[in-house]
């Protein structure tokens, strides 16, 4: 009696035994699921070294106690110094005001005095 052909992808029966077909859907499944596990290993690979870069970028944000402390005495020195150059501007101006005041007075005099005043005062 002649065995009946099963469906493709699934098993024969013979006298000798059980025999296995493997069609073509089972050859493209595998090499599918290597597709997809390599696609998936590489998002998991991405992702593991941005977040390893994100790790070290937030490590370098924080600073330890002792550099903020001298980083706070610096910005107090900074600013001590800025209003030192500041007052040391404003005396500067003010002088500078004065000494052309007294150019202004020293040159005023010497348009109103007379040229024989002038020789009067060499002899």
């Amino acid at each position: 009696m002649p065995v009946p052909r099963p469906e493709r992808g699934i098993c024969q029966i013979s006298a000798k035994g059980v025999k296995l077909l493997i069609d073509d859907r089972t050859k493209h499944r595998g090499i599918t699921v290597g597709i997809a596990s390599i696609i998936i290993g590489g998002v998991i690979v991405i992702t593991l070294i941005s977040s390893f870069f994100s790790y070290l970028t937030e490590k370098k944000k924080h600073t330890s106690p002792a550099l903020e402390s001298k980083l706070d005495e610096m910005e107090k020195r900074l600013a001590v110094l800025e209003s030192r150059a500041d007052d040391k501007d404003e005396l500067v101006a003010e002088l500078a005001n004065d000494v052309s005041f007294v150019n202004k007075l020293i040159g005023e005099q010497t348009v109103n005095s007379d040229p024989s005043d002038r020789k009067r005062g060499a002899d």
